[in-house]
């Protein structure tokens, strides 16, 4: 009798190991994303006493990556052309190299960046371009030139639309005020979950060679993670060659379709 309790005893103990193994090996099998769910106030108790388990380590960490990963999310960011916001986003829709005319309708040397924006508006109250891409956040291109990364909003600050086409006739006239409307209409505030095209005025270039990009900046600065900014993916870049082959002009540039 006392040999069958020893021995039921030693099986019971088998059992036991067999399960506590079988459950570490389920463990090992699981993803990220379900080692994270595990995570409650008792694991975070032992990591904050340093009492984890090579298991509770395992879900700490999932835990850990992905509220890193939901953070990041919800930071303003670029996806490829488009700016990310938790508001709305901001798309780089258009791009063209267009020439730079003098007040009296001359043609100059210098060619210009003018930028077609596409803006969504995903509230339910009417806001503006800025108040989707918050913090007073920015979209400003920047270009190298002779050693040097320039920022192009302070290259011709007296550069405007009507700068951009000829004036020559009634039908060249239309169109360059038919882009200061538009233009003009960027603070303008966007219906609730409508998408609007809006323009940012012309930035003169500092040749036609260096890629441009695009960044999130703020005050003339790029920004940082305290306005928000997920800063791995803060700018999108552009060569010459790719905004050339969109065939852009100035009529196109102006049309909202």
């Amino acid at each position: 009798m006392k040999t069958n309790i020893i021995m039921l005893a030693a099986l019971g103990l088998l059992l036991i190991g067999g399960c506590s193994n079988q459950r570490v090996k389920s463990n090992k099998n699981e993803s990220e994303s379900q080692l994270a769910k595990q995570f409650n106030g008792s694991i975070s108790k032992d990591a904050q006493e340093g009492k984890l388990t090579s298991n509770e380590k395992r879900i700490v960490k999932a835990h850990d990556n992905a509220e890193a990963q939901k953070l990041a999310t919800n930071q303003v960011h670029f996806e490829k052309n488009t700016v990310v916001t938790q508001k709305g986003t901001v798309k780089i829709e258009k791009l063209a190299i267009l020439p730079i005319y003098t007040t009296d309708n001359k043609l100059t040397s210098d060619k210009s960046l003018l930028v077609g924006l596409s803006v969504k508006n995903n509230t339910n109250k009417p806001i503006s371009t800025d108040s989707i891409l918050t913090n007073d956040l920015s979209i400003t291109p920047f270009q190298n030139d002779n050693g040097s990364e320039i920022d192009l909003s302070g290259v011709n600050t007296g550069l405007n639309i009507g700068n951009l086409a000829s004036d020559t006739n009634n039908e060249d006239i239309d169109k360059i005020n038919k882009g200061t409307e538009i233009s003009n209409e960027y603070d303008s505030k966007i219906l609730p979950h409508k998408t609007v095209y809006r323009i940012l005025d012309g930035f003169q270039l500092k040749n036609e060679k260096e890629p441009i990009t695009f960044k999130l900046t703020t005050g003339g600065i790029t920004a940082t993670s305290e306005e928000n900014v997920n800063t791995k993916k803060a700018k999108y870049s552009v060569s010459i060659k790719t905004i050339k082959e969109q065939k852009n002009d100035f009529a196109s540039m102006i049309s909202t379709h």
